[in-house]
């Protein structure tokens, strides 16, 4: 296996830099590497599962890093077309390290190698900080480079605490082990690089950092609180249920407010890793006591799930949002309009992985939250009055999340793919390079069988943490399997019947839209994204505070137009990090005024440092 693993370093790495002007030969070599790093990774799986006769959870976290490594790969080579020529082999090789890296990561936990898990860690956030800043020419980019780089540096920092505290420190542990792993979750305030890098990165990355490099923080925080977990569980778990509840209420209204479609989408991953640390918190409270065994159980198969359909869906929503930025120079949802009739296929599997990531059935998305339902159902019935209010509150905020992404994402697709064109790039779009829409198609169809593996993940999840299953828990998610299995039977056979059958179904009728008495809409008549989320936005004002501006107003009689702006910022970078970074500069500026280039200040300043430690050391 090594030297395959050196075979495929030299193909993914290396070739790619050696041939860089040759887009062809340069995009076979690297999506070659990725599909035989994937195939030997599938490999290893395999044999360890025989070996060790039984399913490893470490093998589930790899699932989505393969799938969505290949998808962004194939999407990568139309989404590279007229851009970056000149460093497509940097991309390439960039790209591999950064799949490579994760794959190591979830190997190195497993052999509990520290150096190993600490080489592996950096080897992924410094090749994933490469693509985010790969537009060297956009200000904005580079910013988010450096935040980036600067909170991946930050968690490896803490994670050589945590290991350094050793679990004879419990408290450091836990504390280390939050923070550290939390950076890469996106808890609350740790999440500062999330908005930034995920707009700023190539939409390929974008979907890979979102639908899989999130996850492994998720996995870090499972891993490593064994060790203290039978003491400190409920610790973990009220800690996991508080970020998870601010992370996932903060993160979709934050995405509500906002005009680019991948900041949208930042936001909502925010989200989802609040619902999984919801769940996870719920699994750690519950674990130490067989009377909330059910509640355990759900709760624990509801996070694991619902991490493999954010992956599968938002990989689909990033890689949808890159077509878009391809074809029409745009994320921002008020420049667009009318892409469903240009970009009908692409705009079908949007509207499918929306319905999916809002939790709205018969997509995936809602069998991972109707497992952490039940456990919060559970947890409220035949739990104390701690674990009940836990509960609830775990219940509530899922259904408070669940109605507000229904708004962000009608508000999304509603802005992009309906209504008319809004600019002559959204007027030309067209469906695009079938490399980039054959990945997202595949994502969006494999959400259909995910959602009928959920009974085999649920209980193959469950016998990995060696936790006994309960029959009637198993009946319960078969039965709403099958539920939803007659669900699409139901709407397949309307489809079919309405297509295929009824009279002049055969046939689309094209004909002009319905005016309402206007003599052709315009999109000047339309709803924008803003103004549809505007009511909740305004609603959630005390929290969001988004910033207005209104300009070009004048006094005159009759005056000329006047143009509105909202912008929602988000709260943690502005409140917390904006006010620290402006005191390092400031004080940063400072020091630099020390750099005079006189002689003599340089000589009276060692001086001055001589005396000071000839005083410390005799008065010491």
């Amino acid at each position: 296996m090594l030297t395959i693993t050196i075979i495929l370093i030299i193909c993914g790495v290396f070739v790619p830099l050696a041939i860089n002007k040759n887009s062809h030969i340069v995009n076979i070599f690297g999506v070659g590497s990725i599909v035989g790093l994937s195939a030997k990774t599938i490999y290893q799986t395999t044999m360890n599962y025989l070996a060790q006769d039984g399913f490893l959870i470490t093998s589930f976290f790899q699932i989505p890093i393969i799938i969505l490594g290949i998808a962004g790969a194939f999407h990568s080579i139309g989404y590279l077309r007229g851009h970056w020529e000149h460093r497509r082999g940097l991309y390439w090789a960039l790209y591999f390290l950064t799949i490579f890296g994760m794959l190591s990561v979830i190997e190195k936990f497993c052999s509990m190698s520290i150096l190993g898990i600490l080489l592996a860690w950096e080897m992924m956030s410094l090749a994933s900080a490469g693509l985010v800043g790969f537009d060297t020419h956009s200000k904005q980019t580079q910013r988010a480079f450096w935040t980036y780089l600067l909170a991946s540096n930050a968690g490896a920092a803490f994670i050589m605490l945590m290991f350094a505290a050793t679990p004879d420190h419990p408290i450091l542990w836990i504390i280390f082990m939050i923070i550290g792993f939390g950076l890469k979750v996106g808890f609350p305030i740790l999440h500062v690089w999330l908005p930034q890098a995920h707009p700023a990165a190539p939409a390929p990355v974008s979907a890979i950092m979102s639908g899989a490099m999130l996850n492994l923080g998720v996995f870090g925080i499972i891993f490593f609180s064994a060790p203290v977990a039978s003491e400190y569980s409920s610790v973990i778990g009220y800690i996991l249920v508080t970020l998870g509840l601010i992370d996932s209420l903060g993160g979709i209204l934050f995405a509500l407010g906002q005009k680019n479609i991948k900041t949208l989408l930042a936001f909502s991953s925010i989200e989802n890793m609040g619902i999984i640390s919801m769940a996870l918190g719920l699994y750690f409270i519950t674990r130490n006591n067989i009377a909330y065994q059910s509640t355990c159980v759900f709760a624990l198969a509801g996070a694991v799930y619902h991490i493999l359909n954010h992956s599968l869906l938002k990989g689909g929503l990033f890689l949808s949002a890159g077509s878009i930025y391809k074809q029409t120079g745009t994320l921002n949802m008020e420049e667009l309009g009318g892409l469903m009739k240009r970009m009908p296929i692409l705009g079908r599997c949007f509207a499918i992985n929306s319905v999916g990531i809002c939790g709205i059935p018969p997509m995936n998305g809602f069998i991972g939250e109707f497992l952490i339902y039940i456990a919060a159902f559970y947890g409220v019935i035949h739990g104390d009055s701690l674990v009940a209010t836990i509960s609830a509150a775990v219940a509530i905020a899922l259904a408070l999340t669940g109605g507000l992404a229904c708004a962000a994402f009608s508000k999304c697709f509603g802005a992009c793919f309906m209504g008319e064109p809004r600019t002559e790039k959204a007027e030309k779009a067209t469906e695009g390079s079938p490399f980039m829409l054959a990945p997202i198609v595949i994502l969006t169809f494999l959400t259909i069988p995910a959602t009928f593996l959920a009974p085999i993940i649920y209980m193959h999840i469950i016998s990995s943490f060696n936790i006994p299953i309960f029959a009637k828990d198993v009946q319960i998610l078969t039965n709403l399997v099958c539920i939803i299995f007659l669900l699409y039977m139901v709407v397949g056979f309307i489809y079919f019947v309405h297509n295929y059958i009824l009279p002049g179904g055969r046939k689309i009728k094209r004909g002009p839209t319905w005016d309402c008495g206007y003599a052709k809409p315009t999109a000047r008549m339309e709803y924008t994204g803003t103004a549809f989320a505007q009511p909740l936005v305004d609603f959630f004002s005390p929290f969001l505070r988004s910033i207005r501006k209104l300009t070009r107003v004048t006094t005159n009689l009759f005056p000329k137009a006047s143009e509105y702006s909202i912008e929602t910022k988000d709260a943690g970078t502005r409140l917390f990090w904006d006010p620290i970074f402006k005191l390092f500069s400031k004080v940063f500026n400072k020091l630099h005024d020390l750099q005079s280039g006189s002689l003599h200040f340089y000589i009276l300043v060692m001086v001055i440092a001589i005396l000071a430690m000839l005083i410390w050391a005799f008065a010491f």
